[in-house]
């Protein structure tokens, strides 16, 4: 009976669609009891571990022979296949809710197509800022279309998670506006293994993305904090930092004096940072600013 309740969970979670109110953006009342769903089966995973561990422990003074201790290891194998189960239907719930949240926020996030990067120095000190524009329309559709509503009904552990997987979303889709054939290609599953006639070359068509200016550079960099500092404070204990390491990394490049000051960050010289950038990728990177010559940056020995 355990065994079908489980799976009848299991079954519904998986096929359980999550819709955002058209009107206003909230999740109606009659989809709450998916928030609840979430809840239940990351504590009963959580809890079911713990049965399993106290069963182990006890069972360890009684049991007596290989028979008994062959019938304990099998029914302990089903507990933990248990929690897994119970694991692994709150972990898809958990991403049909973010892609449904994401799904609201793709026209915001298109924005950023509109914010102009190739500034010179009087339009930078004009006061008019589009990146501003940008980043603050983003954060208040998060918070006035995606998010509201769910933070009190969601255990801490899945806030946590949620805001961690809007962020990973919101970090690939600016990568992918800005550096698009870095992004198509860690989507696709090439990697660091992209060995392509184009992938060291940034002058090559397709490569460009976006173009920066020195000065476009500075605003693009404020941009990518001011998005990492706005999830990392809607995460409770979670850390969301990492998650926007490679756009930190490209906001670095782009905002070098020349292509050369890569190798006062790169081997030996990196210190304590970690690149999560390969060598092409970063010759890419430099290639989106308009006054780094193309063939300086592909001499570069990295």
């Amino acid at each position: 009976t355990s065994s079908s309740n489980l799976s009848l969970f299991v079954d519904l979670t998986s096929k359980t669609s999550v819709s955002v109110d058209k009107k206003d953006g909230h999740f109606p009342p009659a989809k709450y009891g998916f928030s609840i769903s979430l809840n239940n089966a990351s504590v009963a995973s959580e809890y079911v571990l713990k049965l399993k561990s106290g069963i182990e422990r006890d069972a360890n003074s009684v049991v007596r022979n290989n028979r008994d201790r062959t019938l304990l290891n099998q029914a302990l194998f089903q507990i933990a296949e248990a929690s897994r189960l119970l694991a692994a239907a709150g972990e898809e719930g958990m991403d049909q809710l973010a892609n449904a949240l994401a799904n609201r926020m793709k026209q915001s996030m298109d924005m950023l197509n509109k914010v102009n990067y190739l500034i010179d120095e009087k339009e930078y000190s004009s006061g008019y800022d589009t990146s501003d524009e940008f980043v603050q329309t983003f954060t208040s559709e998060m918070d006035t279309r995606a998010l509201p509503g769910l933070e009190e009904k969601l255990i801490e552990t899945n806030w946590d998670s949620l805001v961690r997987r809007l962020a990973e979303w919101a970090a690939r889709r600016i990568e992918a506006i800005v550096m698009p054939v870095s992004a198509s290609a860690r989507g696709s599953g090439t990697g660091s293994s992209s060995t392509s006639s184009t992938s060291g070359d940034p002058s090559a068509p397709g490569n460009r993305g976006r173009r920066f200016t020195s000065l476009g550079a500075l605003r693009f960099d404020r941009d990518v904090r001011a998005l990492g500092a706005y999830f990392a404070s809607k995460s409770h204990r979670g850390s969301v930092r990492d998650v926007f390491a490679r756009l930190s990394q490209i906001s670095l490049l782009v905002n070098l004096e020349k292509p050369e000051e890569i190798f006062d960050l790169w081997g030996p010289n990196a210190g304590g940072m970690t690149w999560r950038l390969t060598p092409s990728e970063v010759r890419r990177a430099l290639g989106l600013r308009t006054d780094f010559s193309a063939e300086a940056i592909k001499g570069l020995k990295l």
